[in-house]
């Protein structure tokens, strides 16, 4: 595991939650996916792990599925809890991990 990079990966993932959080404050939700899709882009597969089931695949799916709909918000907020959820598996692979 190359923690150097999986550190620069965590720290753009949260930026893109902080940013997209930021504008769906100010109602721009459409802006705000945008940047939780980046997000997830940016995590790619690096939050993999074998000791871990991961669903956000399925929550990505739904959350296209709204989007498409145009429920904006759920969207949203499936598109965020993704992010956030690989973010946190990478928070924990980052345990092992040395500064």
């Amino acid at each position: 595991m190359d923690c150097s990079k999986m550190y620069s990966i965590h720290d753009a993932a949260s930026n893109y939650i902080k940013e997209a959080s930021v504008l769906s404050d100010s109602a721009q939700i459409e802006g705000s996916i945008l940047l939780l899709k980046k997000g997830i882009d940016v995590v790619g597969d690096f939050y993999k792990s074998e000791d871990v089931i991961d669903d956000s695949g399925v929550t990505i799916t739904l959350a296209e599925v709204r989007y498409s709909q145009r429920q904006l918000n759920e969207a949203y907020n499936l598109y965020y809890r993704a992010l956030h959820s690989r973010v946190e598996m990478i928070n924990d692979l980052l345990k092992i991990c040395k500064p």
